[in-house]
């Protein structure tokens, strides 16, 4: 007997509207309250040049899959960077099959990781998704910006 299981979205629209300025302010407080630094900005460009401006001269950045860098224009300045050394473009450079190894300790160290968080709740609790988890030890404990 073959048994097919769906699964059924159900819209919930208070996840489809964008928070409103209370909310943001609210969310804000209570992440700086924990300890995390919070900036919102009105545009893409503004948020991606706050970005390049924190990454250090000479450093190590890993930049984890996000859709949100990808259209502000930051996965391309991290994976093609002019003063710091992108971790994504030195693993495209590494076999896959003789350097797994290193693969993995470069990807799992970087000096700075850039990538996006899927939810922050107004109480500051912070969501983090992977389909893989490479990168969440890096979310842990290196210097991050996520957006």
């Amino acid at each position: 007997m073959k048994t097919i299981s769906m699964a059924t979205f159900i819209a919930n629209s208070e996840f489809t509207q964008l928070a409103s300025e209370a909310q943001i302010a609210k969310t804000v407080q209570a992440l700086e309250a924990h300890g995390i630094r919070a900036v919102v900005f009105e545009t893409g460009e503004e948020a991606r040049s706050y970005v390049l401006d924190l990454i250090p001269s000479g450093a190590e950045v890993y930049n984890s899959p996000s859709r949100t860098l990808e259209l502000i224009g930051l996965a391309e300045d991290i994976e093609h960077p002019t003063r710091f050394q992108s971790v994504r473009a030195r693993l495209h450079t590494l076999d896959r099959v003789t350097q797994r190894n290193e693969m993995r300790k470069l990807g799992a160290s970087p000096d700075v990781l850039v990538g996006s968080v899927h939810a922050i709740t107004e109480q500051s609790e912070v969501l983090i998704a992977s389909a893989v988890g490479s990168h969440l030890g890096p979310a842990a404990s290196a210097n991050t910006a996520f957006h």
